[in-house]
């Protein structure tokens, strides 16, 4: 009877075991710490008119230089049309076709895909390495699929699944995109688009609605062929080098005005072609496309990703001054702040400002320090912004770098730094007073004074004190031995010696007549 209920017992833990996620991965989805940089607006919906998405984003607050195995799907966080909310106590990655996009360290960029994600399973999974602050920018890429998801008019938040590369069974974050995509059917709301080009395979291609390229993007895919075949997809999708396939709104008085190639390794804007009309020279015409899975062809002469990217569409960061004068602090205490200015114009995503080792930089001279901050845009443009920077003075040394001013498609702005932290001083203490000025052994002296703290000895006409009491930064006290001898008195701080200008008397001990002769 013992041997069948423990049988049971083992049974019914290891069906408990099945039913948890893979390698303990009860993590739930949070919106956090997960920031779009370049996210399209607008992805298709349904099960055999699949597109590839992609985006750029930074994925922080990670363990500092770590290889990590990640992949992205689409989740939700309303019953509205999916009928599912992955957001807080669900243990849930989302939904949908991951598209894995590995760069190496030499910049070769690589593309694989799989039915579902799993950090723990060979080929579904891409890997990346956080920088020194533990974070990571890149590129990320998914598909939508049949799940309820991606009902037509739902809001998808690409969601990461992330695992160190030394323990992929434990999921240790789950984290949701900042900006969300709206998905359209190609009956009612989206129209699919097409082009021709000389752009380079395995980057992306992002479609604006205004000629300088400025906000979030229509939509944006990669480039084909990357030599990965995805199934189900929208009957006009096509493989052919240099060739790019999407969805945009009907509804779009604008049309499509500005198509850019930005290089999936960096990020940076490679080439670009504008219409400032959106019927493009072939006689595509994107304005409120009504098309469906007819989509509207962009010719190799219309937008032809081959000549930069020369005009407004170029970003650009500024950063006064040059060059900051050199810091110094005491070891444990931060410097005192200098200001950079820091601003940029035709911009795509943020000003993310950067701190070398040794220094940090916040938006606020009193508080928020960090190794990096993002000086935020609007329509494009950043406003000039004051950034403080500091030496941290966590460590002896000197300390010399760059602070580095970056934005999607800008060429880096440096702003030279250096600095020394020294070691801290200590103040040296005083002896301003003690009471009584005479006593008798036994007595109880208060010594007043400064810069108490810590002392390591005290010693009265050169005899050490044992015992004495170290009540603040300002007074001390003890008790006079029984071999002392009058003199002046000492304090020893880790600051120095400090010793009384005037002579404490120790008085002899009366004794009372008991007797009469």
């Amino acid at each position: 009877m013992k041997h069948f209920f423990t049988t049971r017992l083992l049974t019914c833990l290891a069906m408990l075991l099945l039913l948890l996620p893979l390698g303990s991965s009860a993590q739930a989805l949070t919106q956090a710490d997960f920031t779009g940089l370049i996210v399209p607006q607008y992805m298709a919906s349904g099960t055999a008119t699949r597109l590839p998405v992609l985006f750029r984003a930074t994925v922080s607050n990670l363990t500092p230089s770590t290889l990590y195995r990640a992949f992205v799907l689409g989740a939700t966080n309303a019953t509205t049309g999916g009928g599912t909310v992955d957001f807080g106590g669900a243990m849930s990655s989302g939904a949908g076709i991951p598209v894995f996009i590995n760069v190496s360290t030499t910049g070769v960029v690589t593309y694989t895909s799989a039915s579902t994600g799993n950090t723990n399973t060979d080929g579904s999974y891409m890997t990346f390495t956080t920088d020194a602050a533990g974070a990571y920018t890149g590129w990320f890429g998914f598909l939508n699929s049949g799940n309820a998801r991606y009902t037509a008019g739902n809001l998808i938040f690409p969601a990461i699944t992330l695992a160190k590369d030394s323990a992929p069974a434990t999921v240790e974050k789950r984290l949701a995109l900042n900006q969300s995509i709206i998905t359209l059917d190609f009956a009612t709301t989206g129209t699919g688009i097409q082009g021709a080009s000389s752009a380079t395979a395995g980057n992306a291609v992002a479609l604006y609605d205004n000629v300088a390229g400025t906000g979030r993007p229509l939509a944006a895919t990669v480039v084909e062929n990357i030599g990965v075949t995805f199934g189900s997809v929208v009957p006009f999708y096509s493989t052919t080098a240099g060739t790019w396939n999407s969805i945009v709104p009907r509804a779009n008085a604008a049309g499509v005005q500005r198509v850019v190639e930005y290089s999936v390794a960096t990020g940076a804007v490679l080439n670009c072609n504008s219409d400032a009309d959106g019927v493009w020279p072939s006689g595509a015409n994107t304005v409120n496309p009504m098309g469906g899975t007819t989509p509207v062809m962009l010719t190799a002469t219309d937008a032809p990703l081959n000549a930069g990217c020369a005009g407004p569409a170029s970003a650009t960061v500024t950063a006064t001054p040059a060059t900051l004068t050199a810091f110094t602090t005491a070891v444990g205490t931060a410097s005192a702040t200098q200001t950079v200015s820091v601003g940029g114009t035709t911009l795509t995503a943020g000003v993310v400002v950067t701190a070398p080792a040794g220094y940090e930089v916040s938006l606020s001279a009193a508080s928020g320090f960090a190794a990096a901050v993002t000086v935020p845009q609007t329509a494009g443009t950043a406003a000039a912004t004051p950034v403080y920077v500091r030496l941290t003075g966590a460590t002896l040394g000197t300390y010399a770098g760059n602070v580095t001013v970056a934005s999607t498609g800008a060429t880096t702005v440096n702003v030279a730094v250096t600095g020394t932290v020294t070691a801290a001083t200590i103040p040296a203490p005083t002896i301003t007073s003690f009471t009584p000025a005479s006593a008798q052994v036994g007595a109880t002296v208060t010594i007043t004074g400064t810069n108490f703290t810590n002392a390591s000895a005290v010693t009265l006409s050169g005899l050490a004190i044992t015992g004495f009491t170290v009540v603040n930064a300002t007074t001390i006290t003890f008790v006079v031995p029984a071999t002392a001898a009058s003199g002046t008195i000492s304090v020893t701080t880790p600051g120095g010696t400090a010793t009384s200008t005037a002579t404490f008397t120790v008085t002899p001990r009366r004794f009372r007549q008991l007797f009469r002769p």
